[in-house]
């Protein structure tokens, strides 16, 4: 009984072995020895045919009539919820104990699952905010079972008493194998707290539509096969509680008359329900590659509807510690602009700041915002944020700006600054300039400072002095 009161930490178990598992280790091959990248392992499994077995879950939801009424709340409501989510994300690499792993993970691999993690969420007003990454060096916990023992709850007890794991962040713990169990060597391709903030990956499924698909379990999704065979009726036409998701099946692609359509081989269920078609390219079917890739892969409306409707209603607490800010979106992941690189030249290398890809920038005239100066579309990584601009993400809104660099001042009149310049080292050698500058001409102005470190000194329309170091490149 206490075991099944414990809902919200139930683990969703999902299964994506290759049939046959020659064709997988042959993957895990080319990926040791650098011949195959990370991000090319979905169009190597189209290319050659290699599908995956069904996938398996575990869970207490589906015997439980009760669950039913409760389940509804979230699948069939059509109560209107506005809110924008943001859930910070952080990454845990699990390394042998000398740090090696077979196949590298960089930042570089990091970024991309967050990117793919925004593009598959954004539809429905849920975005991650890249928190970062770190190690966990231990051989023991490097590989994850489902039972026995080095189990995902034991990883996740064991990176919180090594002061790992992030309270304010959804943790994906990125191993180099999950498997079945110590004497059942079948591999898996991740495991999600459904619902919750953990979720444990097999390295190469990290850039696959099996991340997106996990991340849904963390949001409550159930398969589209949830309940498909069930003794009871009434769960059965439940199914995963989702409205406008088909009744489906587990299958792979062999199963499908034509290629990636939806159209199946008739099937019958134990209530007599006939199915024919399934939804072949939905992230939560059980369908991988070629079905089910990141060039075709969906949500459907009624499940962004249950996964925001999750979050409103907190049937997980743990949501709450997780979210941040809008606001927080528009701040690189890289960059600090006490030292801002005020460079002008087309040839620069301007790498101050770095932000998230996933999203479509437009960096706009901090006054004029239909006047944009850059553009960025979610496939980059936006590596400056040029003067006078403010940042438009357009997921978020096309209208609104935020996060004005370096604004021009108030005042029309032409007006003098105090340059105190360091050079290339803060210190008690510098040299203190009289510049004068008009509104009109804001950005001659900064043409004219010396390179390295300024501190900027201007008095306001209130006669106040305002200061503002800033760090030029050439």
């Amino acid at each position: 009984m206490k075991k099944a009161r414990k809902v919200v930490y139930t683990l969703i178990l999902t299964l994506y072995c290759m049939n046959p598992s020659i064709a997988q280790e042959k993957i895990s091959d080319l990926l040791r020895t650098n011949t195959l990248e990370l991000k090319e392992v979905e169009s190597y499994m189209r290319t050659n045919n290699i599908i995956p077995l069904s996938c398996e879950e575990d869970h207490a939801y589906g015997g439980d009539v009760d669950h039913v009424k409760r389940a509804k709340t979230f699948g069939f409501s059509t109560k209107p919820i506005e809110a924008v989510y943001v859930f910070n994300v952080y990454f845990h690499i699990l390394n042998d104990n000398n740090g090696y792993r077979d196949i590298p993970i960089t930042e570089e691999h990091i970024l991309e699952a967050v990117s793919i993690l925004n593009k598959s969420f954004n539809p429905f007003k849920i975005f991650f905010k890249y928190k970062g990454y770190g190690h966990i060096n231990n051989t023991w916990r490097s590989v994850v079972y489902l039972g026995g023992n080095r189990t995902f709850n034991q990883l996740i007890d064991y990176s919180k008493g090594i002061d790992k794991y992030r309270s304010d962040s959804f943790n994906i713990f990125i191993a180099s194998s999950i498997r079945r169990s110590q004497y059942d060597q079948t591999r898996i391709a991740g495991v999600a707290n459904k619902p919750g903030i953990n979720t444990v990956i097999d390295d190469e499924y990290l850039l696959t539509s099996t991340f997106p698909h996990e991340i849904g379990h963390n949001f409550n999704l159930f398969h589209t096969h949830h309940n498909w065979n069930k003794n009871n009726c009434e769960l059965v036409r439940r199914n995963d509680f989702v409205e406008d998701t088909l009744p489906s099946v587990p299958y792979s692609s062999d199963d499908l008359i034509d290629g990636c359509s939806s159209e199946l081989k008739e099937i019958r269920n134990k209530c007599g329900i006939e199915i024919r078609q399934v939804p072949s390219s939905n992230f939560m079917s059980s369908n991988v590659m070629p079905c089910r890739s990141l060039d075709n892969a969906l949500f459907t409306q009624g499940q962004g509807k249950r996964m925001r409707l999750s979050i409103h209603e907190q049937i997980s607490p743990m949501y709450m510690g997780t979210q941040n800010s809008v606001e927080s979106l528009y701040e690189p992941f890289k960059g600090n602009y006490d030292k801002v690189v005020v460079d002008d030249s087309s040839d620069s290398d301007n790498t101050n700041f770095k932000f998230q890809k996933g999203f479509d920038y437009e960096f706009v005239d901090c006054y004029d915002t239909n006047e944009v100066e850059e553009s960025f579309s979610k496939d980059e990584i936006p590596n400056i944020h040029p003067p006078y601009t403010a940042i438009k993400i357009l997921q978020i809104s096309s209208e609104e700006a935020f996060k004005c660099h370096i604004p021009r001042e108030e005042q029309e009149e032409e007006n003098e600054r105090i340059v105190i310049s360091f050079g290339a080292i803060i210190g008690n050698n510098y040299t203190t300039h009289k510049i004068k500058y008009q509104f009109s001409k804001e950005k001659e102005f900064y043409k004219r400072i010396p390179l390295g470190f300024n501190l900027i000194k201007t008095k306001n329309k209130y006669g106040q002095t305002v200061q503002k170091m800033i760090y030029k490149s050439q």
